[in-house]
């Protein structure tokens, strides 16, 4: 099971090494979720290491699991840019289209005394 284990995780690995561009966006969020899925169903079977061997490999899988989790960061945060990019040009198209619907401001008197 450690070695099935050790398979995903450089599955994974190699996975998340790869430019994410937003036509294949999509495909590589499935694969990656199905992946995760089937490392996470392996992990929870997992028993403590026995021999030497079995340690060795558990550490490689942490290390490979640091390198995934920052490579995980660096998407989400590149999926959330491109949502904020994607609002903010809705907003712009929304305003050149109907420039008179949001509020005006013109016209509008401050009393500087209060």
């Amino acid at each position: 099971m450690l070695q099935h284990t050790y398979e995903l995780t450089a599955a994974l690995h190699q996975l998340v090494q790869q430019p994410v561009d937003e036509h294949n966006r999509e495909q590589f969020i499935h694969t990656l979720e199905s992946l995760l899925a089937k490392r996470q169903e392996a992990m929870q079977q997992l028993q403590k290491p026995s021999s030497l061997e079995e340690k060795e490999v558990g550490k490689k899988i942490v290390q490979m699991n640091v390198l995934i989790d920052r490579e995980l960061l660096h998407i989400r945060q590149q999926i959330a840019r491109d949502i904020q990019t994607l609002k903010i040009k809705k907003q712009q198209v929304n305003r050149y289209v109907n420039p008179y619907e949001g509020e005006t401001f013109d016209g509008t008197f401050y009393d500087k005394r209060n």
